[in-house]
């Protein structure tokens, strides 16, 4: 799943033609976290989505696109 959810912020990230330095600046982490999340080599955290959906303004019904399996199971809620 976290490959999914990796793919998915890269090709969001790529649609707004972002860099991801410009992404890791606005979301406060590491260019190395944000590279393994895209990558697919970590899981993503509630206060990251959190930081995603304020930056590229996302509304609740894009987070279906993003994370297709819900959000809420992705964080094991």
């Amino acid at each position: 799943m976290k490959k999914i959810v990796g793919a998915k912020l890269r090709e969001l990230r790529k649609e707004r033609q972002y860099s991801q330095e410009e992404v890791v600046n606005n979301l406060e982490i590491s260019q190395a976290t944000y590279s393994r999340l895209e990558n697919g080599q970590a899981k993503i955290t509630y206060e990251i989505i959190c930081k995603l959906i304020k930056f590229y303004k996302l509304k609740p019904e894009d987070l279906n696109g993003i994370f297709p399996f819900g959000i809420f199971l992705l964080l094991g809620i």
